[in-house]
Order: structure tokens, then sequence, then C-alpha cells
């Protein structure tokens, strides 16, 4: 593998939320999270400092972030950072 493979596949996607479809979004994100499995046994522990439910409940944010990211690479259009003029900022679209 050569250097630049490795770069490639680091490359991270800005995303243009102004020209998403919010409403499809929206409902991809809904659909998805009606999938996550609520830990209930963790929210309801009224342990203080409780930890025997932090595997749960560091599992529960991590589906709730793939979610979030799932539908966002569905709906909302991207491109490479520098894609974009260089030039423009966010002055210019004043």
């Amino acid at each position: 593998m050569s250097p630049n493979s490795k770069v490639d596949e680091c490359v991270l996607f800005k995303y243009l939320w102004d020209k998403a479809n919010l409403e499809w979004y929206q409902n991809t994100v809904g659909n998805a999270l009606s999938q996550v499995n609520l830990p209930l046994d963790a929210l309801l522990c009224k342990d203080c400092g409780c930890q025997k439910f932090s595997a749960q409940l560091d599992l529960y944010y991590i589906n709730i972030v793939q979610c979030l990211h799932a539908a966002a690479v569905e709906c909302v259009p991207s491109v490479k950072p520098g894609v974009q003029k260089f030039w423009w900022t966010q002055t210019l679209t004043s």
C-alpha cells in the first residue's frame, strides 16, 4: 500500500446542509432510530455512580451516532473540502 492511498482513504467530506432535503433526512433518521434498542435497565438505574451499564450506554450512544451519520450520507449532498472555490468565503455569500 502506497502512502498516498492511505491519504485517499481518510478524506473527509463536507456536508452541504443548505442543499439537503431536511424532511427526507428527518424521516430517515426517525426510521433508523426506531430500530435502536433502548437500554431501559441502564436508563432506569438509580444507583449513584452506576457503572454496571456503561457498556450498554456506550453502545446506545454509538448506535445513535451511526444512525445520524448514515442518514446524512444518504440524504445530504457532500463535497471534498477544497472542491469549492478556495477564494470564496461566507462573507461573500452575505
